[in-house]
């Protein structure tokens, strides 16, 4: 939710945190490019339940200027000690180094990048939303990811590398039974989808799948 994320580099002229969560592709956060922030740009998190292997979701914005800014490469920074939120730019902050201060004190935990293959159901854009999945070094409660590189990664107006999108998402990457949408599935479909797949997959090993298989694959799914 949009009170477990922050952004301190956030841009005050358009864009907010709450664009992330309101499942509409057409509004979006912006981190400044007004203001002048030097050092990497990151979205901060806090995790109730900390978890080591994460997946990241990213949808890019869909209104003008889409086609830049959404993460790329980005680096996951964490820490357990809540008086680190406070840590951000060192006092009077000019360099780049100088802004990124507060990476003396998180720890870096790990590294990804966002491959944006699948459209967006609402505006049918291409290549828009895109997935990261992340082993970090140690659960802790809170992180930042810190964007490195972005898509068509050039503009940086006021010596700002600026990263924008409409909604984010993050998931715990292991299977929870009690979450996921295969355990609302009735035993005996579950059962007839099984034997349906395994079929298929012979005939399709042997070259030879046939329309009444993939039909009752079908009917199964």
């Amino acid at each position: 939710s949009v009170e477990q994320i922050a952004c301190p580099m956030n841009e005050t002229s358009e864009g907010s945190l709450d664009a992330l969560f309101d499942g509409d592709k057409n509004t979006y956060m912006h981190s400044t490019w007004s203001a002048s922030w030097k050092g990497d740009h990151f979205l901060q998190m806090t995790i109730e339940n900390p978890e080591s292997e994460l997946i990241f979701k990213w949808v890019k914005r869909a209104s003008n200027n889409s086609s830049n800014g959404a993460p790329l490469d980005v680096v996951i920074w964490g820490t357990s000690n809540e008086a680190d939120l406070e840590v951000n730019e060192a006092d009077g902050a000019a360099t780049a180094e100088e802004f990124n201060a507060w990476q003396q004190t998180w720890k870096e935990l790990g590294k990804g990048t966002f491959e944006y293959t699948l459209a967006d159901e609402q505006t049918n854009a291409a290549n828009t939303v895109g997935f990261m999945s992340v082993k970090l070094s140690e659960p802790v409660k809170y992180l930042r990811m810190a964007v490195k590189t972005r898509v068509a990664d050039g503009d940086v107006p006021n010596g700002n590398k600026y990263f924008h999108g409409s909604e984010f998402r993050l998931y715990r990457a292991a299977l929870n039974m009690d979450e996921s949408i295969i355990s609302a599935v009735p035993e005996n479909v579950l059962k007839e989808l099984k034997e349906a797949i395994e079929l298929a997959k012979e005939e399709i090993a042997d070259g030879a799948a046939s329309e009444e298989t993939l039909k009752q694959l079908e009917e199964a799914y």
